[in-house]
């Protein structure tokens, strides 16, 4: 035999035996699945939200009726808590003090007075109005004067703004040109241009910027006039009502002691009231009132209970439909650590904010909490005990569209066989989702790659104990 055809034989042989022996060792070698069993688990999902801790009883009006009275004093300060009853403004009592003096004399003396006394009080009746409608005309000129000056700063700044577009817009229109002539004289000339223009453009914007100022400066210039204008028409009203109380104090105490009386008592209750007391108790949330100033629309202060507080939280319109009254919530503050606490969802208002949709959550312990307090709030959207389930990675999606798990089902041989099982989905969270299918028991393991795997393979099997898990949403294994 020709040696060539021998060396080609040997060769033929050492390949059918190479091949056949890695094809040997492939089919003895058995892939490993990974798989976790089908376990009880507790499975809740929550939605995370921040929190401000805030007074149920919210903004409790302390007001007075004697809004002709200066506020003499003021007791308390904003953050401030104060008790029911507690006195926290007292008002300027010095004129009410002598029209009582003066109505008690009155009453003690049957006497009338002399025409003289009464014209006196009458002339006096008759310079208050004057002098109060001289102060008001002069406040109505003011008023006049600064809405004219803010129309002629408005004028002055939509002409500054208008030259700036025009030069702005013919600047870029010279250098559209500049940039498409082909001529370099002409070129230069439109970059002349431009530059002028742009130059120009810049004074006015710097213009139509001051112009903007002081326009705004006139706009407030308004305000304080009215402002002032409505002081003086309090002030001079009070004047006024002053001096006619005394024309007619004086005017019916000959012979109306009897009304005199009541009018005494009025008063005497007037000073009893000047004394303003707090509603409730609580913190002080706002001071309105000013020393020296007086309650012109009768607000003092308000407070807050400290007795009933929630938590404000913001919802996400994404969560809206997720979150639901009655709800339970898992609470946190930097202030006590993570100490967690219990509270309920209470309401969410139907109307959207700028940030979302306003909620409520009341708080089981509220000792560790204070109004103003920042808070973490976890709302429990989905909590279900002791359910079967699986981890989510173990479900796929089969050819026919539906939902599966691999099953690692043992032979007698101790090998296992990848075995498809379509599943119905009950609930799922993140991580983990509750299934039934009536072949599944408790204890049959699962694969969590079945990405690796297909249905009928042998595998042998690495086996992961389930770990709690925390965070946002989570399984609970037992």
């Amino acid at each position: 035999m020709d040696r060539n055809i021998l060396k080609f034989t040997a060769l033929l042989s050492a390949a059918a035996f190479l091949f056949t022996g890695c094809e040997s060792k492939s089919k003895d070698t058995v892939p490993t699945a990974k798989v976790e069993e089908y376990s009880k688990n507790d499975l809740y999902k929550t939605v995370s939200v921040d929190g401000t801790v805030e007074s149920t009883d919210k903004d409790t009006a302390i007001t007075t009726e004697l809004v002709e009275y200066k506020v003499k004093a003021l007791n308390y300060k904003v953050g401030d808590t104060v008790n029911a009853g507690d006195i926290v403004c007292e008002l300027d009592t010095t004129d009410l003090e002598k029209e009582i003096a003066d109505l008690e004399s009155i009453i003690s003396n049957t006497d009338v007075l002399s025409d003289y006394q009464f014209q006196q009080y009458q002339k006096a009746l008759e310079n208050a109005k004057k002098s109060g409608e001289l102060q008001l005309s002069q406040a109505r000129k003011e008023i006049e004067d600064a809405n004219a000056e803010y129309a002629r700063k408005k004028d002055e700044y939509n002409k500054n703004i208008q030259l700036y577009n025009n030069l702005n817009a013919a600047a870029e229109e010279n250098k559209n040109a500049a940039q498409n002539c082909s001529d370099p004289q002409q070129a230069e000339s439109y970059y002349a241009q431009y530059q002028e223009n742009m130059g120009a453009a810049s004074e006015a914007m710097n213009a139509y910027e001051s112009a903007y100022s002081e326009m705004v400066t006139a706009e407030n210039s308004i305000a304080s006039c009215q402002n002032n204008y409505d002081s003086v028409k309090l002030s001079t009203d009070n004047d006024i009502e002053q001096a006619k109380y005394k024309v007619d104090t004086y005017s019916i105490s000959s012979g109306n002691t009897s009304e005199n009386k009541e009018k005494l008592d009025r008063l005497k209750r007037f000073l009893e009231n000047s004394k303003i007391k707090a509603v409730k108790s609580g913190i002080v949330s706002t001071v309105i009132a000013e020393v020296g100033k007086i309650c012109s629309n009768g607000a003092v202060m308000t407070t807050q209970s400290t007795s009933d507080i929630c938590i404000h939280v913001t919802i996400k319109e994404e969560d809206l439909l997720s979150v639901k009254s009655g709800m339970k919530a898992l609470i946190t503050t930097s202030a006590t650590g993570n100490k967690e606490f219990e509270g309920t969802v209470d309401r969410i208002l139907d109307i959207k904010s700028q940030d979302g949709f306003d909620g409520y959550i009341t708080i089981n312990d509220t000792d560790d909490f204070r109004i103003g307090m920042t808070t973490k709030v976890k709302i429990v959207t989905t909590d279900e005990s002791d359910v079967l389930s699986v981890n989510n990675i173990s479900l796929f999606t089969n050819d026919d569209g539906k939902t599966c798990v691999y099953e690692a089902v043992k032979q007698s041989n101790d090998s296992y066989t990848v075995t498809e099982t379509v599943v119905s989905i009950q609930t799922k969270t993140p991580k983990y989702t509750e299934i039934t299918a009536d072949s599944l028991q408790e204890g049959d393991l699962i694969l969590t790659d079945p990405k690796k795997h297909s249905d009928g393979d042998k595998v042998q099997i690495s086996k992961a104990e389930k770990k709690s898990e925390t965070g946002e949403d989570n399984a609970r294994t037992e």
